[in-house]
């Protein structure tokens, strides 16, 4: 079947804008229906109503000098970097439809606030008045030597400004490339229910929102690339990992690419605060890495045959700034000691809330923690029916659940995004993620009901209370 897809698929993507002229279905086995759209593209709709123009190019950030580094993600690992397994990258996406905005995805833990700065004055001076969003895909087998933020350091001195300096030359190369190359583009849109892959890491059934969007970008000439929207902590491969690597998003871009004949695929991390391959995966090993991938990449290729069109002749951008205040991890360590949190949990679970007390422990005595800060939230609207949202924070599951509930609209929680203040806990939660919830609870309100505003949602302000 995968063989079949990889020659059938790609040559539907050949046209000019997405309107499904018939389905033909395939009769593959006597338990497997694959429905197959064919698609007629009529170049005049391109050009006349589709105002949105796009530039894109990926490059590689992974160090030039690859071993030695501190590798982010893991209170527990003890050792450097000692080389590459695959290349971590940049996508970038410049995006004008009466207003203009660029996307910056980077295969590192998340973004902090001098690295945002730097890239947002870098991409002010090549793009002019543009919004800026970056955010990392949230792998943990990636460097920690661009940040300066103990937050993503978890303490620990990791910064090397020759490798800050690679990688800002690096997306600087990428914004100019993706700046040349803006063409008119139309998108599609498709979603994947998806399983098998990740759950909720504390509750296995618990709900959450298990669907991967694939949106996809393509110009006259016929160039095309996507973007993968799927919540998911990267964290296949563990703490004894020491080779830099994006993990199963890597795989899962890789071949989504392969399979749909793209010229590249970026990935943007969803709602992931508690959701994880904890008790999907087998082994933390590579080859589980690429399993968890392909299987997440099968299923996303699987639904390309419900692609939309979306009909985008102008995006809209909106932001705001909230002001966020950290509590002490030294008070917030005393209070979850004396509130018995390890009190019935057991096996990975136990561990990862022993791994929440060391983390706090490792916080409160870094000299260079923020008492306060300002976490940009950005709303971009592409069309009549997406809605994307970034946001400086692991965002819960359930908060995503909410937005989606909004009729009409596809609305997609990016987190990691433009900065990075911890963890935003689900309602009830007791473990790790409560733990690294350092944001104070009307803070956290004010938050989520900014972004209730932001994208104009007629959801229940109350489900996310504090």
């Amino acid at each position: 079947m995968r063989g079949l897809q990889s020659k059938l698929i790609p040559r539907f993507f050949r046209g000019q804008c997405l309107a499904p002229l018939a389905s033909v279905g395939i009769l593959l086995s006597t338990s497997l229906r694959v429905n197959v759209y064919l698609f007629s593209f009529v170049e005049e709709r391109v050009d006349r109503a589709e105002a949105l123009r796009l530039g894109y190019s990926q490059v590689v950030i992974t160090p030039s000098e690859p071993a030695g580094h501190v590798l982010a993600g893991y209170v527990r690992r003890k050792s450097r970097s000692t080389g590459v397994h695959d290349d971590i990258k940049a996508g970038i996406l410049t995006l004008e439809g009466g207003e203009a905005a660029a996307l910056v995805t980077l295969d590192l833990l998340g973004v902090d606030e001098k690295l945002y700065s730097e890239l947002y004055r870098l991409a002010e001076r090549i793009l002019g008045r543009a919004l800026l969003m970056v955010a990392g895909s949230h792998t943990h087998s990636a460097p920690a030597s661009a940040f300066t933020s103990p937050l993503l350091t978890f303490g620990e001195e990791a910064f090397r400004e020759e490798y800050f300096s690679e990688l800002l030359a690096a997306v600087e190369q990428g914004l100019l490339q993706a700046t040349e190359a803006s063409s008119p583009a139309s998108l599609a849109v498709a979603e994947a229910p998806v399983k098998g892959v990740a759950t909720d890491r504390v509750n296995p059934s618990g709900k959450i929102d298990d669907t991967a969007t694939l949106i996809i970008f393509r110009k006259p000439s016929g160039e095309r690339c996507a973007l993968l929207h799927f919540a998911v902590h990267p964290t296949v491969l563990g703490p004894d990992n020491l080779l830099i690597s994006r993990d199963l998003v890597g795989y899962a871009v890789d071949e989504i690419a392969r399979q749909l004949g793209l010229d590249t695929c970026f990935f943007a991390n969803g709602a992931a605060a508690n959701v994880s391959t904890r008790f999907t995966r087998r082994a933390q090993s590579f080859e589980e890495a690429e399993r968890l991938g392909k299987l997440l990449a099968r299923q996303v290729v699987s639904a390309a045959g419900t692609l939309s069109w979306v009909s985008c002749s102008s995006l809209h951008a909106r932001s705001a700034a909230c002001e966020v205040r950290l509590v002490n991890p030294r008070e917030k360590l005393e209070e979850a000691l004396s509130s018995r949190s390890m009190e019935g949990a057991h096996g990975r679970v136990r561990e990862s809330v022993a791994e929440g007390f060391e983390l706090l422990e490792k916080l409160a005595g870094a000299g260079n923690l923020p008492r306060a800060g300002e976490a940009r939230v950005v709303g971009l609207r592409l069309g009549d029916n997406l809605d994307l949202v970034f946001l400086p924070f692991e965002i819960p599951s359930d908060f995503a659940l909410e937005l989606k509930r909004s009729r009409g609209r596809r609305r997609l929680v990016v987190s990691y995004a433009n900065g990075y203040y911890g963890y935003l806990a689900p309602r009830g939660a007791q473990g790790y993620e409560s733990l690294f919830e350092l944001t104070r609870p009307e803070d956290k309100e004010r938050i989520f009901e900014t972004v209730r505003k932001l994208l104009g949602s007629d959801a229940d302000p109350g489900v996310c209370s504090a």
